[in-house]
């Protein structure tokens, strides 16, 4: 298989299946000279705009904030998406790039980029504290600031701004803020778990439902609860990045890619020790 580099594409013709961020796909190789086809395999249809969204949005439009606090990357692509439904998005883009934007790690830094929003600053480890310590040190009592929802079940971020006096409107776009209400799926999974092959799960003496506590290079979680399953491979553990109490991405490599900025976000070593 003859490899290409991505500066060397002029006379090829690309193929591109997704649906999800296809754009950013075909931008980048039509970039390198590439004639690109999109087919793709699957068709994502946005849900209705809520009334909570929809309301944010606005308020956002017609009093724009002088801060800016973006969370996730699939939370800035989908607010703004709302907003086109909307037909808001000029507008929405205009009153965040005015504003001084802090970005929680290089997710949501790339999707506003993408957007042409300008990151003020970027959150080294993806974690809220570090964005509540740098806005702390400029002082925020009576400024406006919009935050993108992250999901969790409890906003701390948010309520610590309220709490400094900062005047919040919080923007409801991300994983779970909507599902996370549905009370089937949330008494299917109503928390993060780590799924451990049975070998190992001897080897540590952890049990099914037992909390863990896992550990990298960037950060921890200190209470997850143990799935023993044969779906992951000895020496190997899966963590969802679904839920924020126990996010698997504050755990994973967050270094990315200097061009379509995606970042790893896959995979890492980890140490597992019995929670205390």
């Amino acid at each position: 298989m003859t490899r290409v580099a991505l500066e060397e594409m002029s006379g090829f013709l690309v193929g591109v299946t997704a649906d999800r961020r296809a754009a950013e796909q075909i931008s980048m190789l039509e970039r390198r000279g590439a004639t690109v086809l999109h087919g793709p395999a699957i068709r994502t249809h946005p849900v209705a705009v809520g009334r909570d969204l929809a309301g944010a949005l606005d308020a956002v439009v017609a009093r724009p904030p002088a801060v800016t606090v973006l969370s996730t990357g699939i939370g800035v692509r989908g607010f703004i998406e709302a907003a086109e439904a909307l037909g808001r998005a000029e507008a929405l883009v205009e009153a965040l790039a005015a504003s001084r934007v802090y970005a929680r790690g290089p997710k949501a830094h790339g999707a506003a980029v993408t957007a042409g929003i300008a990151v003020h600053w970027s959150s080294p480890s993806g974690v809220s504290d570090e964005i509540l310590a740098e806005l702390g040190r400029s002082g925020i009592a009576g400024v406006r600031v919009a935050v993108q929802l992250d999901g969790a079940r409890h906003q701390p971020l948010a309520e610590r701004l309220r709490a400094l006096g900062a005047d919040v409107v919080a923007i409801p776009w991300h994983t779970r803020t909507k599902t996370g209400r549905v009370e089937i799926l949330d008494g299917l999974a109503p928390a993060g778990w780590v799924e451990i092959d049975p070998a190992d799960a001897r080897r540590y003496q952890v049990h099914g439902g037992d909390l863990v506590r896992l550990v990298s290079e960037r950060g921890a979680i200190d209470r997850i609860r143990v799935r023993v399953t044969r779906t992951v491979r000895e020496g190997e553990v899966f963590v969802p990045f679904h839920f924020d109490e126990q996010c698997a991405n504050r755990l994973t490599i967050n270094e990315f890619d200097p061009i379509s900025r995606e970042p790893n976000y896959k995979q890492c070593a980890v140490r597992l020790e019995k929670a205390s």
